[in-house]
């Protein structure tokens, strides 16, 4: 009998940027938009993904490749791209702080701690470089992302609300 795959964890490559981009592009479908996906472009409503999406997402991943600040991780599972997680060292007015942007698993790889992996490989990035806190945007739709983060000691700590001109 064959022995299972087990999961790899690595720092995002060039020849996964692509596909890494669509599976990004195809969680935007499920209460996965905050006010970032809209504020850069990749929604234009909270259950509207852009048509743009997936080059913006490709753009953005390429630029991060070569981003000291940013730490973009995938996992592989049997080989395949299973999922994703990024974050970026962001400073302003002085004070660091890590931006935690996404992670994405995909359905198929879900249920085996791939996405807390990814976030903990994240967490230690910025650790490693004196960050001393962390801010994400979540869907307050997304109850399992909610409840991920919760468990990994975020809490809810602003509303963010918009108003079109």
């Amino acid at each position: 009998m064959k022995e299972p795959e087990t999961v790899v964890f690595k720092k995002l490559e060039p020849e996964y940027v692509d596909e890494s981009a669509d599976i990004m592009a195809d969680a935007l479908r499920d209460s996965y938009i905050t006010h970032v996906e809209i504020q850069m472009g990749i929604a234009s409503g909270p259950d509207t993904p852009s048509p743009d999406a997936v080059r913006i997402i490709r753009s953005q991943l390429a630029v991060l490749l070569s981003d000291e600040n940013a730490c973009v991780m995938i996992a592989l599972d049997g080989g395949k791209l299973a999922g994703i997680g990024i974050g970026r060292i962001e400073e302003e007015y002085g004070n660091r702080y890590g931006d935690f942007w996404d992670v994405v698993v995909k359905p198929e790889s879900g249920g085996k701690g791939i996405g807390s992996r990814l976030i903990e490989m994240i967490h230690s990035f910025f650790r490693e470089r004196g960050v001393k806190a962390i801010y994400l945007d979540v869907n307050p739709n997304n109850s399992r992302a909610i409840s991920l983060y919760g468990r990994l000691g975020y809490e809810t700590v602003t509303h963010v609300m918009r108003k079109e001109l």
